[in-house]
């Protein structure tokens, strides 16, 4: 393990962790991260994603890291702005590099219809009071032989077929996002929200999409205060849908 600091934020550098969303869990439970801090690992034995999936990655090939975040200046109700703000971060950092890069929701890194990235955020919240938040980032970077169980990986290499430096990307990386989450404390939450939205992947497309309804053709034209995706259908109604109640077609 070692320790560095980067744009002045503490860096702690492993070489493997069970996940760094784990290890970010437990260290914050123990009290050993007070502020503001990056866990990063070279390879990750039980990568977490969404829900039950994991993240499956080649050793020192990826940008693997939870951010943890002390975000006391949100209300609960605020909560889905930190992932638009890493969302527009990672996605920021892989337009540095490649054409072609969307968002799809809630907060996958896409380069046309392949995933690059994909990121999670684990909220505490206490009540009102916002505790803490932890981001876990998967940046797919040098890997590219991926196993057949995954449908669309791709990575900056795979595409450019150029070797990446690890730490100048998290350099890099920690620059847009301090850019993005100042504008967030600076209350500028509705115009980062604008952003996402029109950088959404089928944003504003007609898509067929299988919802709680049955399968119907529909227009992504937003999100609500909760971050739930606002699809229009053919006859001009718009409803909200959360994770795991839609799937494109």
């Amino acid at each position: 393990m070692s320790t560095k600091k980067a744009k002045n934020v503490p860096v702690i550098c492993l070489d493997e962790v069970e996940s760094t969303q784990q290890t970010a869990r437990a260290w914050l439970q123990e009290e050993r991260i007070r502020k503001e801090t990056i866990i990063a690992s070279r390879f990750q034995k039980a990568g977490k994603g969404r829900g039950n999936n994991t993240w499956i990655s080649e050793k020192g090939k990826n940008l693997l890291l939870t951010w943890v975040l002390f975000p006391n200046f949100l209300k609960p109700e605020q909560q889905f702005s930190l992932s638009i703000a890493m969302s527009l971060a990672v996605a920021d950092l892989v337009a540095a590099y490649v054409l072609g890069d969307c968002i799809k929701w809630p907060n996958d890194i896409y380069v046309g219809k392949e995933k690059i990235a994909g990121i999670l955020v684990e909220n505490d919240i206490q009540g009102d009071r916002f505790v803490s938040a932890l981001i876990g980032i998967g940046l797919n970077v040098n890997q590219t032989e991926f196993p057949a169980s995954l449908p669309n990986p791709v990575s900056l290499k795979s595409i450019t077929g150029k070797t990446y430096d690890m730490s100048l990307l998290l350099d890099q990386l920690i620059t847009l996002f301090r850019k993005r989450y100042e504008t967030l404390k600076s209350g500028y939450e509705k115009e980062l929200k604008e952003e996402y939205t029109e950088r959404l992947y089928l944003y504003n497309k007609k898509t067929l999409c299988q919802t709680p309804e049955g399968e119907m053709r529909v227009r992504i034209t937003g999100i609500d205060s909760y971050g739930r995706l606002l699809l229009t259908n053919e006859k001009g109604r718009t409803r909200a849908y959360g994770m795991g109640e839609i799937m494109f077609k």
